[in-house]
């Protein structure tokens, strides 16, 4: 009999929860609100709130005059807002408070004269956030070989760097980086601004992938949190990417003595449970873990 390690602390993050209960609120009062890009990284939330009335606008003109803006979770940079501001569009933040805190962060070092860097993937829409309260002359590092490349080309020594995080990536990769860095003996002063719930979440796949036969994520392929756990639990045998229950293949996972099950921080625990249900109905013993 296949057992099937349900990781019971999945579901939304705080910072989605507050995004889509607010979103909901705005839709339920009037009809002609629209999310400024995805609100979330999650196909069948985002056809949800669709059919709740809440459209997708992904560039700005296309925003008309009367409707109403949700600022998605991600956070967006200070440009885009002044234009909402200065062309009249009545907007809702609903940016995570922990985007919003490196926000903060970032204006009070850049004017006291650092240089910012920031670990992460330069065309997530929360590192475009960040680096628009940056400056042009911030710098995105994807990877231990970009560190390197930064290191070797830097041309002021003496400049301090603020190195900070996308909350969303791996603890290893923002260590190593900053390893990188300081082996060049620049001045830097490091945030870890990883988000606790996404650590824990990469921290059960850890313990539990190694256990495992096979993992199971849930989440959408443009969820970068859901990314860092296929790439996780990669590490420590087969794994399965779905983005929804009807991408499940029971008999396939039924091969696997013991499976790990979890989801990404944008994906509702309902779906875990759909999943978990379907391999129950074909003789699987669900285990919380």
């Amino acid at each position: 009999m296949t057992r099937v390690l349900f990781d019971r602390r999945a579901g939304f993050c705080a910072g989605v929860k507050k995004a889509i209960r607010g979103a909901r609120d705005e839709a339920g009062k009037r009809s002609n609100v629209v999310s400024y890009g995805e609100l979330i990284h999650n196909p069948r939330v985002i056809k949800s709130l669709a059919e709740e009335g809440i459209r997708v606008k992904y560039n700005l003109e296309e925003i008309a005059g009367h409707e109403i803006v949700i600022v998605r979770a991600h956070g967006i940079p200070p440009h885009e807002e002044e234009w909402l501001k200065k062309n009249q569009r009545e907007y809702l933040d609903l940016t995570c408070r922990r985007v919003k805190e490196i926000h903060r962060t970032i204006i009070r070092h850049r004017e006291a004269g650092y240089f910012i860097v920031i670990v992460g993937n330069p065309d997530h829409p929360e590192v475009r956030g960040h680096l628009g309260y940056a400056g042009e002359s911030a710098r995105v590092i994807d990877s231990v070989k970009n560190a390197h490349e930064f290191s070797a080309s830097f041309k002021n020594p003496k400049t301090r760097l603020l190195v900070l995080a996308q909350t969303t990536i791996s603890p290893e990769l923002y260590d190593r980086v900053v390893a990188v860095l300081k082996e060049q003996q620049l001045q830097i002063s490091s945030i870890n601004t990883l988000c606790p719930f996404v650590l824990k979440r990469q921290d059960w796949l850890r313990r539990f992938s190694l256990l495992a036969d096979a993992s199971i994520i849930i989440g959408g392929r443009n969820s970068s949190n859901t990314g860092k756990l296929f790439d996780i639990a990669a590490k420590n045998g087969p794994v399965f990417w779905l983005t929804g229950a009807q991408e499940l293949e029971a008999e396939l996972i039924l091969q696997y003595p013991l499976v790990a099950l979890t989801a990404g921080a944008s994906t509702p625990v309902e779906e875990l449970t759909e999943v978990a249900d379907i391999l129950a109905a074909h003789g699987a013993l669900i285990e919380p873990a």
